[in-house]
């Protein structure tokens, strides 16, 4: 029931949803990150800076990213890791 409000609440703000579920995913979402143009277009990310909630630059938010990695380093390199957690 909840899933179909969403959708609704979506269709009203003209957000077209493929996957009912998906939804629920994307309720769960605390930070969404996209390229210049809203979509992700190539599926790898990367990382070109860090914003604090004032849109400034900020090397802290930066650290704080890092301190809740989980990304596992070998010899200075990334070896596996979720694509966020490589980016970082």
């Amino acid at each position: 029931m909840s899933l179909s409000y969403g959708v609704d609440r979506l269709a009203r703000c003209s957000v077209l949803v493929k996957r009912l579920v998906s939804i629920e995913d994307f309720g769960n979402v605390e930070v969404l990150f996209t390229d210049e143009t809203g979509t992700p277009t190539q599926g790898r990310l990367t990382l070109s800076g860090s914003l604090d909630v004032a849109g400034q630059q900020s090397k802290h938010v930066l650290v704080l990213g890092l301190l809740c990695n989980s990304a596992p380093v070998e010899d200075g390199r990334v070896v596996s890791g979720n694509p966020l957690d490589r980016a970082l």
